[in-house]
């Protein structure tokens, strides 16, 4: 998968789906609060989705994932010898 969010090129569309999202939701009568992993994402706001909170986010996940991953292949390895 490759995520086009933080790709330069795309800004002009992200920015029209993030416009688009926002009147929707103000029209279903929204409050603006974005839920995800809650140990991640605790009470983010629309203007912490503008400012690009959900991609500092996911970026910070995808560390831990891949540190988490790290150490235990480290693991392995020392089980092995």
């Amino acid at each position: 998968m490759n995520n086009l969010a933080g790709n330069p090129a795309y800004a002009e569309v992200l920015t029209g789906l993030r416009k688009n999202l926002k009147k929707w939701m103000q029209e279903q009568g929204h409050q603006g609060h974005v839920f995800g992993n809650p140990l991640e994402i605790r009470h983010m706001t629309l203007k912490d989705v503008e400012a690009g909170a959900i991609e500092k986010t996911q970026k910070k996940l995808r560390k831990k994932t891949e540190d988490k991953k790290k150490k235990e292949k480290e693991g392995e390895k020392g089980n092995h010898n």
